[in-house]
């Protein structure tokens, strides 16, 4: 099974307006995930890691999407829509904001995307909001977790997730510690494994009790044919586990006002700066 998860964050640079720290954290605490248990145990040559890129190095790595098997792609930033085409754009580096068709200009046959950013119609907003935690997160059971992981994704049909952290015509709040919506993802994965005892969190659980937590200061969206993709592993310390078969579309599908439907090279973690 071959994974591929391209992390974006996109602080622009100290000292100039609309600098956001917090996106910094945010691709960290979304880097842990991945790696844990929790996240599926992905692996560190599996992830790339991108600090204010320039249009054309996502581009180079995005074309490569179809050959893998699952890809995750995550984005925290500042985010616009154009008031005129209404084309939603992101902020990739001081002086580039491209829109996301010229940028995520493949996609995997199965893949998730996580865009936490602005869609107001403007460029810049930087809200402020409760200072959130970093996470940590247990990688003991990783390797079990990835298995786990992979063989349910094998019996998942083709999907794309797109999640939002707002509607369109919103803006997203944001903290020198990372993104509101974002640390609600990582909550609620972390919730729905103490509480449940399924072995598979899909993008759309996860989505829904982050949906729960964000709704009071902008309103998040999911579209997803299936809503079915894996998130999150559940593995309890005790008892072996049987890995969940998506035979059909979740029943959660259609909760709330919302629509339902990276390889670090030699093991390095590197960031590219603008």
């Amino acid at each position: 099974m071959k994974r591929i998860a391209l992390l974006i964050c996109s602080p622009l640079l100290e000292g100039q307006h609309g600098y956001l720290p917090g996106t910094i954290y945010d691709v960290m605490n979304m880097r842990n995930f991945l790696l844990s248990t929790l996240g599926g145990g992905w692996v560190e040559d599996e992830i790339i890691v991108l600090q204010n890129p320039t249009a054309e190095q996502v581009r180079s790595i995005i074309v490569k999407f179809p050959s893998f098997d699952f890809a995750f792609l995550y984005y925290s930033g500042h985010g616009f829509t154009d008031s005129s085409t209404g084309a939603p754009h992101i902020n990739l580096n001081s002086v580039e904001s491209p829109s996301l068709n010229e940028v995520f200009i493949r996609q995997c046959e199965k893949q998730t995307t996580v865009l936490d950013c602005c869609r107001g119609y403007q460029k810049y907003s930087n809200l402020s909001g409760p200072e959130p935690e970093t996470f940590s997160f247990d990688r003991k059971q990783s390797h079990q977790a990835r298995k786990v992981f992979n063989s349910y994704l094998l019996r998942c049909p083709k999907d794309h997730t797109f999640m939002w952290a707002s509607q369109v015509g919103q803006n997203s709040i944001d903290t020198g510690n990372g993104g509101y919506f974002s640390l609600n993802i990582l909550r609620a994965a972390e919730y729905l494994a103490k509480n449940t005892p399924k072995s598979i969190l899909t993008v759309n659980e996860v989505f829904s009790r982050a949906y729960s937590l964000t709704k009071d200061r902008h309103q998040p969206v999911i579209h997803s044919a299936s809503g079915l993709l894996p998130f999150a592993v559940n593995l309890p310390e005790q008892s072996s586990q049987n890995v969940s078969k998506p035979l059909q579309k979740s029943a959660s599908t259609d909760v709330g006002p919302f629509l339902v439907g990276a390889a670090l090279l030699a093991g390095l973690f590197y960031f590219i700066t603008d």
